[in-house]
């Protein structure tokens, strides 16, 4: 699990946020990969698997209720 401690609130680095994302949040899964991952694992992830505008999809554990956005990748 990787746990949000830190979200961007300007420029380009806010696609957590536009994902609807929050500080806090705990990310369980990305794309149905649930492995323990850190940050660069995640960015390594989407950068070797995935292309502008494809969609990552992310499962998180929110005040204790498990929720899923799907974001499309600029």
């Amino acid at each position: 699990a990787l746990k949000i401690v830190y979200l961007f609130e300007y420029g380009d680095r806010i696609a957590a946020k536009r994902a609807g994302l929050r500080k806090g949040d705990i990310i369980i899964s990305v794309d149905e990969i649930d492995h323990s991952m850190i940050e660069s694992e995640l960015l390594a992830y989407s950068l070797l698997h995935k292309h502008a505008g494809d969609r990552l999809n992310v499962t998180f554990l929110r005040d204790r209720t498990r929720k899923t956005v799907s974001y499309a990748l600029p």
